[in-house]
C-alpha cells in the first residue's frame, strides 16, 4: 500500500483528535436515543397486541364472531381462526418483551461504562 502521509502541525492533530473523539460521542449519545425510543414503542406495540388478544377473547367467548374473513362461512372467521391469531399475537408479545429485556441490559452496560469512565 502507498499511503500518503501528511504533515500536520500540533493543534491541527488535537483538532482532529477533539472531532474524532466527538464523533464518537454522538454515536454514543444516538444509539442511547435509539435504545429508549425502541423501548417506547415496543411497550406501545405490546399494548395494542393486548387489546387485540381481550377483543378476541370476547369475541370467542360471547360466540359473537365480528372479524370478517372471505372463504369461511357467512365470511366470519371460525373460532379456531382467532385462536391462531391469538397464539401468534402471544408470540408476537414474547419476542417484544425478550427485546426489551435485551435493550435494558445494553442500556444498564451503558451506565456502567460511564460510571468506570
Amino acid at each position: 500500500m502507498n499511503e500518503k502521509r501528511f504533515k500536520v502541525s500540533k493543534e491541527e492533530y488535537l483538532l482532529l483528535q477533539q472531532a474524532k473523539q466527538r464523533d464518537t460521542e454522538l454515536g454514543k449519545e444516538q444509539r442511547v436515543y435509539d435504545r429508549d425510543w425502541q423501548l417506547k414503542l415496543n411497550e406501545v406495540k405490546i399494548k395494542q397486541f393486548e387489546r387485540q388478544i381481550i377483543n378476541k377473547k370476547a369475541q370467542i367467548s360471547s360466540k359473537q364472531i365480528i372479524e370478517k374473513h372471505d372463504g369461511f362461512i357467512g365470511d366470519k372467521k371460525p373460532e379456531y381462526w382467532l385462536q391462531n391469531e391469538i397464539d401468534q399475537i402471544e408470540l408476537e408479545i414474547e419476542k417484544l418483551q425478550d427485546s426489551n429485556k435485551k435493550i435494558k441490559q445494553e442500556q444498564e452496560k451503558d451506565i456502567e461504562v460511564r460510571k468506570d469512565g
